[in-house]
């Protein structure tokens, strides 16, 4: 099973999006389709302190160029 992109949101806020985002990995797991172990090293984006807004954007700005 090929995945390319899954976008979990809402316009309610945060805690119904994550709800989704959560299930969604748990489904997809379930499904026997492991796909962060397909996406290359050089495509993610892995954050110490989810919290650091300037880790996020160091990262981000280091990414996208």
């Amino acid at each position: 099973m090929a995945i390319h992109k899954i976008l979990c949101c809402c316009g309610s806020g945060l805690g119904s999006s994550l709800i989704v985002h959560m299930n969604t990995e748990e489904v997809v797991k379930k499904l026997g389709a492991d796909f962060v172990n397909n996406i290359p090293d050089d495509k993610k984006i892995v954050l110490k302190n989810i919290l650091d807004k300037n880790e996020l954007e160091e990262k981000l700005k280091a990414h996208l160029g």
